[in-house]
């Protein structure tokens, strides 16, 4: 899966492990400016806090690799090169995040 983050491709999302809306994976970040600057805002995540409070994770986009499907995504943590966040399927949910957790 590509990860979009304030408009631009961050890097990709690959053996995504699913555990009910969470999701688990190994990051590996565009070879771009913006996904340097992305990686290192992930990596300073502190995880227990963004579980706990999700204005602390950071918003992106999920996007298919057939391009067809687009999540929204909160990235909570990322250690070394594994990514943790949380999936936002409900609308009222996805206008809270878009409303209250930064890009």
């Amino acid at each position: 899966m590509e990860i979009h983050n304030r408009g631009s491709l961050v890097g990709r999302l690959t053996n995504a492990i699913p555990d009910m809306w969470y999701l688990e994976g190994q990051f590996t970040p565009a070879e771009t400016e913006e996904g340097t600057a992305f990686a290192g805002r992930a990596s300073k995540l502190d995880l227990r806090n963004a579980m706990d409070d999700p204005k602390q994770a950071i918003r992106v986009v999920l996007r298919e690799p057939n391009g067809e499907t687009d999540t929204l995504f909160l990235v909570m943590g990322l250690t070394g090169n594994r990514l943790f966040g949380r999936r936002v399927f409900q609308a009222e949910a996805q206008q809270w995040a878009v409303a209250n957790v930064p890009e």
